[in-house]
């Protein structure tokens, strides 16, 4: 009788797989993958759904190579295939697929799926011959790694009712690339922002019409436009704000720089304009500026990294707090004065608070929450 041990060293590749880990391993890939997001939508679960999904597929590689019994050419040789198939195809396939997610979308998608191909093509195969088992495995990871790059985004082939126009491509410094619409001097334009300044372009046909260097920082901040032409943008990075007046004159754009001041340094905060002044967060501290020459009239009011909204009929700025608290602040020049402050929601908020009509919208990682705000006094 064949003992275990001459069954597992037989030279004629005839041993039967050990199928069980790598069975265990993608049940619980796409448990966490798939059905605990479906089961419980939530910030704490998605985390579950990305990790359970790359660390499966750590986990059917470690099957594969150590406890599979298949013979060693196949082991490593299939991995080896794998992780070229995917490499390859990160860089074929589409623009709107290879930058999702800051850059992980194929990985999150195609890595469950190649699992689940590795190991069906090894179960369906585990009683034909050696050559049919490669080649089924062979064709499972090329299929289950090259299919996207066969997706499109509608909007990029022109395949669905948008029409593909034109295309801006960013370059290296412009690791972050914010689109923001805006009109100047009546003309509609898109305002992009990166880490090498800004460039305006005709949403036409993607036409630059002015540009602005100002080199550093990560652009995350919204612009704000103030009168005649005048933009005030943020450094991005907690550093300053700079005011620039964009003007047109014989269908030829011009860029000049005001001033530029250290006295509104928002990080990743929105700031507003009202009047003449802009208020915003100063780091963590609120403080307003003069727009004509960005000097500081008041700093004051220790928010954290939080967000506000301007309520310009009643000269006022309702302050988020990074605690979730509802602060109203008088946006008025003369100084800081804190109105009224209410609880809102609990845990670390650095989400933007949203306004429809009188209903005030907030939310954090952990709850949202919605009030009734009153429109004039009783």
């Amino acid at each position: 009788m064949q003992t275990s041990e001459e069954h597992d060293s037989d030279p004629s590749g005839k041993k039967e797989l050990r199928l069980w880990p790598g069975v265990a391993a993608i049940s619980v890939q796409w448990l966490c993958w798939v059905v605990a997001p479906l089961a419980a939508p939530g910030p704490a679960t998605g985390f579950i759904s990305v990790g359970g999904g790359l660390a499966g597929g750590l986990a059917v590689a470690v099957w594969w190579a150590f406890l599979s019994r298949a013979p060693r050419p196949e082991r490593f040789g299939f991995i080896a295939l794998a992780a070229v198939t995917l490499f390859v195809a990160s860089r074929l396939v589409d623009e709107s697929i290879a930058e999702g997610m800051m850059g992980m979308l194929m990985f999150l998608y195609a890595v469950p799926v190649a699992s689940l191909a590795i190991v069906a093509s090894a179960a369906g195969t585990r009683r034909l011959t050696a050559g049919t088992r490669r080649t089924a495995m062979t064709v499972a990871i090329l299929l289950s790694c090259g299919v996207w790059t066969l997706l499109r985004s509608e909007g990029i082939t022109g395949s669905g009712s948008a029409e593909f126009r034109w295309r801006w491509a960013k370059t290296a410094e412009q690791q972050f690339l914010e689109t923001i619409p805006l009109t100047i001097d009546g003309e509609a334009q898109v305002l992009l922002l990166s880490g090498s300044g800004l460039t305006s372009v005709a949403p036409r046909d993607g036409r630059v019409l002015w540009e602005h260097a100002w080199p550093g920082g990560d652009r995350i901040v919204q612009p704000a436009a103030v009168r005649e032409g005048g933009l005030l943008v943020a450094e991005g990075s907690g550093f300053g704000l700079r005011h620039i007046a964009v003007k047109e004159d014989a269908e030829k754009w011009s860029v000049a720089e005001r001033w530029e001041s250290t006295r509104l340094k928002p990080y990743f905060n929105d700031f507003v304009v009202h009047e003449r002044y802009a208020f915003g967060f100063d780091g963590s501290i609120l403080a307003c500026i003069d727009i004509e020459d960005g000097s500081r009239k008041w700093k004051g009011g220790r928010y954290g990294h939080g967000q506000l909204l301007l309520l310009a009929d009643q000269d006022l700025l309702l302050v988020l707090s990074e605690r979730g608290e509802l602060v109203t602040v008088a946006a008025t020049p003369d100084r800081f004065e804190e109105v009224a402050r209410h609880s809102g929601i609990e845990g670390k908020t650095w989400n933007h608070p949203a306004l429809a009509g009188d209903i005030l919208l907030v939310r954090n990682g952990e709850e949202a929450a919605a009030f009734r705000l009153a429109l004039e006094a009783e």
